[in-house]
This record gives structure tokens, sequence and C-alpha cells, in this order.
């Protein structure tokens, strides 16, 4: 049976450095993440043999500048989050084409990314984490399987289709786990394979009403704001193998160390 693989990319807070009692982040321990991560996918990929990859970036991609502690943080300003995100990915999905005969890549902004700190003074769309998906095609013209969509049906979400079932994605800071199932099948007409989301830094699996709700994790690891308010959780991402009855195997993949 033909399968495909889903790899999320969510919250890597690019542009973050931390260090504390918890975890150690900067630009080149992104690098080795999303390495890491690259070596775990060839190890399904030669499992399943799917014949599609599809790369889904759930927002967050830069730390931006969304509070004071942010900036506090950042070892980069915004602009240079944004080119650095762009050349991890674009390395990142130029070794999935090796990999895989056709890699399609969409992708939906989070909150960090907006440029005004304050999120009433903020437009849908008028996010940084936009330009990475026109920065990731330009960088990856060379490779004739790779599909980048800029265009979704809302600035907050958009969908895709595999094997004949609909799956959407989202951020996810301005919805609930528990009932964005309910609310996009009213809200779409459509009641989807499965949804997926990131925002809230921690891998998660649930089914409501048959939907798969399937939430990626952090690039990043606990940072001072998490610490400040008593969250910790591992660097994680969630990769999932499905075919023609939806979701078929979902791994939780963490980025730390090495992957034999």
């Amino acid at each position: 049976e033909k399968k495909a693989l889903v790899i999320m990319v969510s919250d890597l807070h690019a542009g973050l450095e931390a260090k504390n009692y918890f975890n150690a982040y900067n630009e080149t321990i992104l690098w080795e993440r999303m390495n890491n991560y690259y070596k775990k996918v060839q190890e399904i990929s030669n499992l399943y043999k799917p014949e599609k990859c599809v790369v889904v970036l759930c927002g967050d991609l830069i730390n931006g500048a969304l509070r004071t502690s942010n900036r506090l943080e950042n070892n980069q300003n915004v602009i240079q989050q944004v080119m650095l995100v762009s050349d991890v990915l674009s390395n990142f999905i130029s070794s999935l084409a090796y990999l895989f005969p056709y890699v399609s890549v969409y992708s939906t902004p989070g909150n960090h990314g907006r440029v005004f700190q304050n999120k009433e003074d903020s437009i849908d769309g008028e996010n940084f984490d936009v330009l990475v998906s026109y920065i990731i095609e330009a960088k990856l013209k060379e490779h004739v399987n790779v599909f980048v969509y800029k265009y979704n049906e809302d600035d907050t979400f958009g969908t895709f289709k595999l094997f004949g079932k609909t799956y959407l994605f989202i951020h996810g800071d301005k919805d609930n786990p528990k009932d964005v199932a309910s609310k996009f099948t009213m809200m779409i007409g459509e009641k989807p394979a499965a949804i997926l989301m990131g925002h809230r830094h921690s891998n998660g699996y649930a089914t409501y009403y048959d939907c798969k709700v399937i939430q990626s994790g952090t690039g990043a690891g606990t940072d001072r704001f998490a610490v400040d308010h008593r969250m910790n959780n591992s660097p994680e991402q969630i990769a999932f193998i499905c075919d023609s009855n939806g979701v078929d195997c979902v791994y939780d993949i963490k980025l730390q160390g090495d992957f034999q």
C-alpha cells in the first residue's frame, strides 16, 4: 500500500539563546537538532519506503520580539533570525529531496513572528514566519521535486490532501486541542483526517470525533519564560506515516543526542 511521511516542524525559535538547568540552545544547537531530526527521518524512510514526503511548518520558526523576555534572550535581531531559520530549513528540506521522490512544503505563521508585540496591534499574516517559505523556495529552486505552497485558505490555517483525505494545519495559539476538531469540522464543512498544530512545546496525540489532533513540540526546549512559569519539556517534534486509511503510525522524536 502506498504511504506518505508527514514531517512536522514547529517552534524552533531561531535566534533564542538559552542556558539554564534544563536546557542549552543557540544557533549551533539548532543545526545539530535538525540534523538529528533528519537522521530519524532516514530511519523511518528506510522502514516504510514512503513515496511522498510532506513538510509542515507550524509556526514560531523564529523567537521574534513578542515580549521583553524574548528580546533579552535573543542573540540575533529578527532579520538575522529569519535568515538563520531559512538556511536551516533549506538545508533540511534539500536533504529530504535526495531521500524522497516528492517533497511538498506547507506553512502557517506562529505568534512569535508577528511584527508588533501587542497582538491587538497585529494583523493576521503580517508575520516574519511568512517570509521563510519565500526564501526556502528561492534557495531550493534547483530541486525539481520540491514544491513549496505559499498560499493557504486563511492567514491562520491551511489544508492539504493525501490519498483523498484532508489534513488541516494551524499554529495553535488561537485554538484548544480539545475542541479544535469540532470547531474546524463545522467551520470548513468537512471533518479532517487530522489537525496538525504546535505552540504548546510538547508532543501530543489525541482523537476527537474520529479526527486525530497531532501536536508537535519545540525544537528549542526550555527557555527563561518556561522556567519562570514552572514549565519544562525536552526538545521534540512529531513525524507520522499515513496511507489511504489516514494516520497509520506516529513517531515521537526527541531531538537531543545522536540517533544511530
